[in-house]
């Protein structure tokens, strides 16, 4: 019983972070850096890991549960938010990693983690999101066939 309500503590909801039209701007910030990109975005937003679990672990989890690792060129990209830890994990698929610098996903994860500091974790999302479509899209340009492969959406799991 203790353990239950020391957990129950530290316990945190998306909705403490995230208004309906804040996931819409997540939503349309996905949206608007794959229109230059082969790649493809997913956007993870968790209240908490699975309790047995790291956070790295739920990302690479997460990353194939959700497609990132079956796209057509390999240009998958899973920005995964763990609300309960303020934890962040961005995973690339090979064809990306091959090409981003050297420490390019840490500037990433402190861009949210420095915006949830300053209460602005939507805004620090979107500019993630635009970060990364950029890169993606000098390094992996939108192809005539392209197609959206995965949804846009945030996924939200409480």
């Amino acid at each position: 019983m203790l353990k239950w309500k020391f957990l129950r503590k530290f316990t945190v909801k998306w909705q403490e972070f995230f208004s309906k039209e804040e996931l819409d701007r997540i939503l349309q910030a996905v949206k608007k850096a794959e229109t230059l990109t082969s790649g493809e975005i997913r956007v993870v937003l968790r209240d908490a890991c699975d309790p047995d679990l790291s956070t790295k672990d739920q990302a690479l989890i997460d990353f194939r549960k959700y497609g990132l690792n079956k796209t057509r060129d390999k240009t998958g990209v899973l920005i995964m938010v763990v609300l309960q830890f303020r934890r962040v994990e961005v995973l690339a698929d090979q064809g990306i990693n091959d090409q981003v610098p050297e420490g390019y996903w840490d500037g990433i994860v402190w861009t949210i983690t420095n915006s949830f500091k300053e209460g602005k974790s939507c805004e620090g999302i979107c500019n993630a999101v635009e970060a990364v479509g950029q890169m993606l899209a000098e390094k992996f340009p939108r192809k005539p066939d392209d197609t959206d492969e995965l949804s846009n959406e945030p996924i939200v799991i409480s």
